[in-house]
């Protein structure tokens, strides 16, 4: 019978998932991902849909603000 590590080694070779847990580096932890008011925005939107069109329309008439004041 082989050994565990060459199991391993072999399903690897294979491109089968390996059985432990690898990190995806595409996916760092919430707390890199994303602030907390991002997080919060994301939460209000998600419970109200109708929501995310008035704040970009908001985020957006603020924008032009701040760029005609420049």
């Amino acid at each position: 019978m082989p050994d565990q590590r060459q199991q391993e080694r072999s399903r690897r070779k294979q491109g089968e998932p390996s059985p432990l847990p690898t990190p995806t580096r595409h996916d760092p932890p919430p707390s890199e991902q994303e602030s907390p008011v991002r997080r919060m925005l994301r939460d209000l939107r998600e419970r109200d849909p109708g929501q995310e069109a008035e704040e970009e329309a908001a985020q957006r008439r603020q924008q032009r603000r701040e760029q005609s004041g420049e």
